[in-house]
């Protein structure tokens, strides 16, 4: 059962974790990043094994995939990638979206972003290397994607950041979002590491923050569920949405209960205007 802001409705006038406002990020972690090899490590600071994040990010993505076409039209007019680090997720909209619109402020991930879409056949596209936190070249967009960026962005930023992608949606358009955040024995904190700042939140924090926003969350999996929904889809499901639907509950537990011990965790979330 998806979550809904009625679920947190307790919390919706206490404000998410705070801290002091940081200063103006320093960009040079990500440049340096976007000079790597096209790998998931380039855009994961601190991930250590390639294999496993490899593997983590194709199961996140292809449950993705499997909602967005739930929540969206066949073919959608436009979606727009926020953070689009090195393409892989923006060259697979490819397949659907009649106009895509991506940027990233790392020069070497716009570069490989943009020679991933050449070789996609797809011919109405725009890559931007910019700020994501003030892009708004674009309107009535059906889907939205935020890949990580709101762990490197304190309340505020993130609040008018969402603010900003709600104003840009169609009527009926989707935010997909995914972070990092703080599960089960973690602590929600911010701090800087490998010379950023990074929000730590609960999951239940991106309801407030996207509820100040005017958006409510339509769905919510912690990686450990979706990753488990993933096996089952692949294996007893026999790829079948039906089937997979009526296991999923159990696999969802299941996972949950292997990973109680995490403090942190990759979150995704799905989000509509409220």
């Amino acid at each position: 059962m998806a979550k809904t802001l009625t679920h947190f409705q307790a919390r919706e006038n206490a404000p998410p974790t705070s801290a002091p406002r940081p200063a103006e990020p320093d960009t040079d972690e990500w440049v340096r990043r976007g000079e790597m090899v096209a790998t998931p490590l380039a855009v994961i600071p601190g991930a250590r094994s390639e294999r496993w994040e490899r593997w983590a990010r194709a199961q996140r993505h292809d449950w993705e995939w499997r909602r967005l076409a739930r929540y969206l039209p066949a073919r959608p007019s436009l979606a727009v990638d926020l953070g689009c680090g090195y393409g892989d997720w923006t060259a697979r909209l490819t397949t659907i979206a009649r106009q895509l619109i991506a940027v990233d402020m790392a020069p070497g991930f716009v570069a490989e972003t943009t020679r991933r879409l050449r070789t996609s056949g797809h011919t109405d596209w725009t890559v931007s290397c910019g700020d994501v936190r003030r892009f708004v070249d674009y309107a009535n967009a059906d889907l939205v994607v935020l890949g990580g960026i709101l762990t490197y962005l304190d309340d505020v930023e993130a609040t008018e950041l969402l603010t900003r992608v709600r104003e840009r949606l169609s009527p009926d358009g989707i935010v997909q979002q995914r972070d990092w955040c703080a599960v089960n024995l973690g602590r929600a904190h911010h701090h800087w590491a490998h010379g950023q700042f990074r929000a730590h939140r609960r999951a239940a924090d991106y309801h407030v923050l996207a509820q100040r926003a005017g958006l409510v969350v339509i769905e919510e999996r912690h990686s450990s569920s979706l990753h488990a929904e993933q096996l089952v889809h692949r294996t007893l499901g026999m790829r079948h949405e039906g089937a997979t639907g009526v296991m999923a509950p159990l696999a969802r537990a299941v996972g949950r209960v292997a990973t109680a011990w995490a403090r942190r965790a990759t979150v995704a979330f799905f989000l509509r205007r409220a």
